[in-house]
């Protein structure tokens, strides 16, 4: 009997591990990847799924990093993002992408890599 229970507890937490790790990948390839071209001096990003990309000039890109508090009633938990802002010249559209960072060090790191890129 118990050894039946630890086959059916094992199976459920295969189940459970299969399903997150399913969702997580479909979250990966839903959004399409963001484009640094250092040649061209333009990012590349597409809007959407099956769209045409759009390309936007580096200089007209804007990079800021804001900091939050994600306030718990066990702890206050520091939350820094780094911003990109992507203007298209033509239409005027604009597309704010956050990358999550753990600390304020580390998003201005990421920036100061992508930038010296």
């Amino acid at each position: 009997m118990a050894n039946g229970f630890i086959w059916g507890f094992i199976a459920c937490l295969s189940l459970l591990y299969a399903g997150m790790f399913w969702r997580v990948m479909r979250e990966v390839t839903i959004h399409p990847p963001i484009r640094f071209n250092r040649q061209r001096r333009e990012v590349a990003f597409v809007p959407t799924r099956g769209a045409a990309p759009i390309f936007v000039p580096w200089e007209s890109v804007i990079a800021c990093v804001s900091a939050g508090r994600t306030v718990t009633e066990y702890a206050v938990l520091p939350a820094f993002n780094l911003m990109f802002c992507l203007r298209q010249a033509d239409t005027g559209n604009v597309l704010w992408i956050n990358v999550p960072s753990g600390h304020l060090g580390a998003a201005i790191a990421e920036w100061e890599a992508i930038r010296v890129y």
